[in-house]
């Protein structure tokens, strides 16, 4: 009985004299009834934000109240709970709504309070105990059996008296005695609890789990069973039911009884339920983590400063003139990943801290948030969660009725049905995307202003995909493009390592950034290549090689910023902590980009960019992942110290400069919409056109179409605005055929180049649409130019192929030479066949057959080649590509006419070797390389040489020895050599081998000979080695055995009991570090043979920071470019800086912009330890057990690319392969600063640190210092 509340109120309440009346009375009618009574004192009343003036006195009337029932209890022997003395809320949280009603933790508290003065659990709770010798005892309330000792601990089934019950202190422990480890306890699979060693001992509460979940399902089920009471006891309508209007709906009588049979089934259910079930308990192990390696400090700093909104914003620089604020971070955003915005102008977030690896038993619960400045004063002010318990959501895109993310291997679309911003259904769109690397998986959502989403892949990521339209596939790196209304996907671009950005200018010309090929911004467009493109046989570079690398990718626009700010690419350098501008021009079909400065730069580490959007109000916002760890592979994926709790947004704004006001896009009128689409800012209209997208084209066509009417052409930007126009009308899927015509028609060839695109998407809806084309393909802009190769290449027709290789007659640039050459070779199928049925191709042009027979690197091309050759329709400078061409693709007959004409033109013999190399055949004149050996041009004798090895040309043999001995260069000693090994005529190589006469004569025969033969060679290798004088001299030596699958070992066994010169043996070890293999018996032999002790080359922690010092106050950089230059350090062999140098290693021009002394230092040192990536090494076996080691620049149909050791580009025909493998190993070698004095190492990387964009030195940043 709990009565009494009414009395705190003095005017509105019950007197305290009548409550006691009649409270006795109430008393005296339950007394007779015979019932046990229970009486409850009503609870106090507590403080609330909205104070009452009279709260002491209520709550001393309802004291009053209390004793009273206290008393009745005593007087009559019923038991009394005294909420009012016992019921009391915690310090930090009410136990009210408004001071008088319960809330939910009010009522918990109660409910405990009430079981545990009626004894309803007494004997409930129970221990359950573990000892040292895992034997398993229960005292108390549950049943344990079936216990299994596992490797990391104990698991066993347990089987309550009871539910427990959360709001009671403890239901259940358990102890582990003597426990020297902490341990987690698993229930059902489900982590319950963790506790440390010391604990376990007097043991770990229980308090939640599925035990507890099915005392919740209990719970709710009488919730559910006692509604159906109370509608049966309170029937709605009573009147007319049972009471004076029964007459007219008292027929409804009989749903009563069936309120009784819904009780009863609930009760039934509710009997189920209460029954404990078995649950399986597992106390596992918790083993610490350890570090599997000693981390860098660049990888995993000493220090991580605490986060600190103020002091973060102190350590910013920004330009002079501007100013940053914080718009959003943690707790709301934790590890922000992509911002995208919506038509009301609120930042939507993409955030995941269970990047970068899930561990096992833990579900992944990474959200989407939503993020709004409602007082427009540049700081969200509200947050919603849109979505969770998301794996790794890469990106998000919200659209009308949610929103589409790229969550790990699938792409969804997250649909809000009832508008309240969360999601409600869940529709995976397409799966399949790859999932080898966590940070290459899909992410980078963009809109295309004419409708197509596009977002990426990076190079560790194959996705094959099942599609509506068919299967797509897409290895390795690049940019998917997909259409949302008809869901057609194709693949956009391909290549760049790590692309993480994409932006798209005002005219429609796209951007990536690549996160690790320090390529610069790359200009993108329909079935562009990059650098690690699979499949492809040629790629484009980025726009400034050398630059650091970048994520993020954004297009500035609009009023706010400045005039030389617009039309920019900013990007983040998330390494060097800063956010960088680069100047975009155009250059004939292309673009070129400059850097030009850094737009926010931190000198703490945790400041990590890594996305970037300018917002409806024109500011610049700025996704901070805020973390010092940013390797991915490099550093343990459970690594303590990679933060999972801070995320911050900045926001960038020009201090002297309007705002821009936010538009009001969102339900807006169509004409409205329509006007947004002239405003300078790309977010507007944008925005405007995906709102006008949810429109009917029944309500936005006439206005649109009224809107174009009343344009002016006196407006300077009237085609931008057509353009915008037209635009519309392909989001719309709307084509309008004389729109795109008076596009096509402008007089500016940015909008007839965007114009060319569309074209594409409607030529099922155009007249005659390969006239369009044609037009295009001969206007005087490039960049039309470039378009129309691209879209017509994507038909693939006769047709397609007959207009896109007219671009021919114009000047060709870059970019339009790939595009024309790849439309030739993809469309060889559309032409090749009817060229070669005698039908005319390319109107009958020479010089257009010639380039796209020479395009194709299809064998069926020789013949047509072979025809203009003998017609004399080659000219003089196009004759060396053609006859490579028909040397490495042609028939005996068809060689052999290019060998003939070779007898005219010796020099042409080099052609014919680079192409015969990948062919198979061998002409019947192959004997006439023989005279060209004692030629008088070095190159014709070494092409010959080539040539008799490769058609093994056994008559050969003694001229080809002949070079050997009487040659003057290494080279050409070496090619003969190895053509003799070719010949399989090891005994002149033997003998040359035994000469004395010629140290390079020997050397030349063994290094072909152990190419060959290594077991055979070893014994005259070894006696060369032991006399040499020159290191250098007998590289090929060493080389030829490392280049064998199991050459290093055999000259190891060589080498035993012989003595090698200190720097002949330093030659050795440091050509094999540079293999990128690790050969640890051959290192040890050359240490013993060369009497040399093992170069330490790590430093301890106190070395290392006094090391740094000195590149701070005492290095050198003019004197660290002489080191960096000397050839024995062999950098400029494979560092490009600025325009010197090779492409092995990472580019350098600018690594003092973004990379740390420290991980400069320790890069230099321990290579190994850190292989930036897109530089793994790749060892590739050949058939004949050879290898080549070097770095993958991509593979193609035919071949696989390596970029050798020695800058070299090497080939390898896919047929030829035996095995490929990525090797652990750095091609930098881990010994070459073993040489240099502490002062040169100091001014060697000062000299690196100085380096900015141009390859000069310039002062360390201050940051730095």
């Amino acid at each position: 009985v709990g009565y009494g509340s009414g009395v705190a109120f003095a005017e509105a309440g019950i007197p305290l004299d009548r409550f006691r009346a009649g409270y006795a009375r109430l008393m005296g009618a339950l007394a007779a009834k015979g019932a046990t009574l229970i009486l409850l004192t009503p609870p106090r009343q507590e403080a609330t934000g909205s104070p009452v003036p009279d709260l002491k006195e209520r709550n001393r009337r309802l004291g009053e109240a209390s004793s009273f029932i206290i008393g009745i209890g005593k007087k009559h022997g019923h038991l009394v709970i005294d909420l009012h003395g016992q019921l009391s809320a915690p310090e930090t949280e009410p136990i009210t709504e408004n001071g008088v009603h319960l809330n939910e933790l009010g009522y918990r508290r109660v409910a405990g309070l009430m079981t545990r003065e009626l004894g309803l659990f007494e004997g409930a709770s129970s221990l359950v105990t573990i000892d040292s010798e895992r034997v398993i005892s229960s005292h108390g309330g549950a049943t344990v059996g079936d216990a299994v000792t596992t490797g990391r601990g104990i698991r066993f089934d347990l089987r309550s008296d009871q539910l427990p019950c959360d709001f009671l202190p403890v239901a259940r422990k358990v102890s582990i005695l003597s426990a020297v480890d902490d341990y987690r306890l698993k229930v059902d699979g489900v982590d319950v609890l963790e506790g440390a060693a010391a604990g376990w001992g007097s043991g770990y509460a229980v308090s939640r789990g599925p035990e507890y979940d099915a005392t919740e399902k209990l719970r709710t089920a009488i919730i559910g069973k006692n509604l159906q009471h109370r509608r049966r006891l309170r029937p709605l309508n009573k009147t007319y039911v049972f009471l004076f209007r029964a007459y007219e709906m008292g027929h409804l009588a009989y749903e009563m009884g069936d309120f009784d049979r819904l009780v009863a089934a609930d009760e039934e259910r509710i009997a189920r339920l209460r029954v404990p079930r078995t649950h399986r308990y597992s106390i596992e192990r918790i083993d610490p983590w350890k570090p599997v390696h000693d981390d860098p400090e660049h990888e995993v700093p000493r220090f991580i400063p605490a986060p600190d909104i103020a002091d973060e914003l102190s350590k910013m620089e920004v330009p002079e003139g501007y100013q940053l604020n914080l718009f959003s971070a943690d707790p709301i955003l934790t590890n922000p990943i992509n911002l995208n915005w919506d038509t009301r102008g609120r930042a939507w977030v993409s955030m995941s801290s269970t990047y970068p690896h899930i561990k096992p038993g833990t579900e992944p619960d990474d959200r989407i948030v939503i993020l709004e400045d409602q007082d427009q004063d540049g700081v969200a002010d509200k947050w919603t969660i849109f979505a969770d318990g998301l794996l790794v959501p890469h990106s998000v895109m919200p659209v009308e009725g949610g929103a589409y993310v790229c969550s790990a291997t699938e792409f969804l679309f997250l649909a809000d049905t009832d508008g309240d911003d969360r999601a409600d259904e869940r529709r995976v769109v397409f799966s399949g995307f790859g999932n080898a690397d966590v940070h290459h998986m899909i992410h980078a959502l963009r809109w295309a202003p004419w409708g197509e989403l596009y977002f990426n892949q990076s190079i560790y990521i194959n996705s094959f995909i099942d599609t509506r339209w068919g299967k797509r596939r897409l290895n390795g790196s690049g940019v998917w493009r997909f259409r949302p209304e008809t869901e057609r996907l194709d693949v956009f671009a391909r290549g760049a390592v790590n692309p993480w950005g994409h932006a798209i200018d005002r005219w429609g010309q796209s951007f990536i950034t690549d996160g690790a090929g320090g390529q610069g911004p790359h200009y993108t467009f329909p079935g562009a290549a990059f650098r690690s493109a699979v499949g492809a046989p040629r790629t484009m570079p980025g726009l400034v090689p050398g630059k650091p690398n970048g994520t993020g990718c954004e297009v500035l626009s609009g009023r706010h910023f400045p005039e030389q700010w617009r039309g920019s690419i900013v990007e983040n350098d998330f390494r060097a902590n800063r956010t960088v501008r680069y100047k975009i021009t155009e250059t004939g079909s292309g673009y070129a980009a400059e850097e030009v400065e850094t737009l926010v730069r931190s000198s703490r580490q945790t400041f990590r960019p890594v996305d970037l959007k300018v917002g409806p109000d024109g500011a610049l916002y700025i996704v901070d992942w805020y973390n010092a760890i940013i390797d991915h592979g490099e550093v343990d994926f459970h690594h303590p110290l990679r933060d999972k709790a801070h995320g911050r947004i900045w926001r960038l704004i020009a201090k002297d400069r309007p705002l821009v006001e936010r538009p009001n896009i969102h339900g807006a009128p169509v004409e409205a919409l329509l006007e947004y689409l002239k405003a300078p800012e790309d977010y507007s209209r944008t925005q405007a056109k995906r709102e006008l997208a949810t429109r009917s084209r029944d309500e936005v066509l006439p206005k649109l179409e009224s809107w174009l009417t009343s344009l002016s052409t006196e407006d300077p930007e009237f085609e931008h605005h057509r353009l915008e126009a037209l635009w519309l009308y392909g989001t719309m899927n709307a084509p309008d055929e004389k729109l795109l015509r008076k596009v096509l028609a402008s007089p500016e060839p940015r909008a007839r180049a965007s114009g060319v695109r569309i074209l594409f998407h409607w030529r099922d809806h155009v007249d005659k649409p390969f006239e369009l084309f044609a037009s295009a393909i001969d206007d005087e802009h490039p960049r039309v130019r470039l378009e129309a190769v691209n879209v017509l290449r994507e038909i693939g027709s006769m047709e397609a192929a007959n207009i896109a290789i007219r671009a021919l007659n114009w000047p060709v640039d870059q970019w339009l030479d790939y595009a024309i050459w790849l439309t030739a070779r993809e469309l060889r199928d559309d032409w090749l066949p009817a060229l070669q049925a005698g039908k005319k191709v390319f109107g009958g042009a020479t010089d257009q057959l010639r380039y796209a027979l020479e395009a194709t690197g299809d064998p069926r091309a020789t013949e047509p080649l072979v025809a203009l050759l003998r017609d004399a329709k080659i000219g003089e400078g196009d004759l060396p590509n053609v006859v490579k061409t028909i040397a490495g693709l042609g028939r005996p007959p068809e060689v052999d006419l290019v060998l003939t004409l070779a007898g005219k033109q010796p020099s042409l013999l080099t052609s014919i070797a680079e192409g015969a190399r990948h062919n198979g055949v061998k002409p019947d004149g192959a004997a006439s390389v023989i005279p060209r050996l004692a030629h008088g041009e070095r190159s014709v004798r070494e092409a010959a040489a080539k040539l008799a090895g490769i058609w093994r040309v056994t008559a050969a043999g003694g001229a080809l020895a002949g070079r050997v001995r009487n040659a003057r260069n290494d080279s050409e000693r070496l090619i003969a050599a190895r053509a003799l090994a070719r010949l399989k005529q090891f005994d002149r190589l033997a003998g040359l081998a035994a000469s004395t006469q010629d140290q390079d004569v020997r050397v030349a025969a063994v290094a072909a000979w152990a190419e060959a033969q290594p077991v055979e060679a070893r014994r005259p290798a070894v006696e060369i080695l032991v006399g040499a004088s020159d290191s250098e001299q007998i590289v090929p030596v060493f080389t030829a055995f490392i280049n064998r699958e199991s050459g290093a070992s055999q000259l190891a066994d060589a080498l035993e009991k012989f003595r090698l010169k200190e720097a002949v043996a330093i030659t050795g070890i440091r050509l094999v570090h540079a293999s990128g293999r690790k050969f640890p018996e051959l290192i040890v032999a050359l240490n013993k043979a060369g009497a040399l002790k093992p170069v330490a080359f790590d430093l301890n922690q106190h070395e290392r920071e006094d090391l740094l010092a000195y590149v701070i106050t005492s290095g050198d950089a003019k004197r660290g470019a002489e080191v960096y230059r000397r050839k024995s350090m062999a950098c400029t062999l494979c560092h490009q800086i600025g325009t010197e140098g090779g492409k092995v290693g990472p580019e350098l021009s600018s690594i003092g912009a973004y990379a740390q002394p420290a991980a400069i230092l320790d890069s230099i040192l321990s290579p190994n330890n850190d292989i930036k990536q897109g530089f793994e090494t790749v060892i590739v076996t050949r058939k004949d057990d050879t290898t080549v080691a070097g770095i993958l620049q991509r593979r193609s149909d035919a071949a696989t690319i390596i970029r050798d050791p020695a800058n070299k580009i090497v080939a390898i025909p896919n047929n030829d392969i035996k095995k490929t493998a990525k090797s652990p190993v750095s091609l930098m070698p881990a010994g070459l600063t073993a040489t240099l004095r502490k002062d040169e190492l100091v001014d060697l990387v000062r000299y690196l640190t100085e380096l900015d964009g141009n390859g000069d030195a310039r002062p360390l940043p201050p940051q730095q210092n």
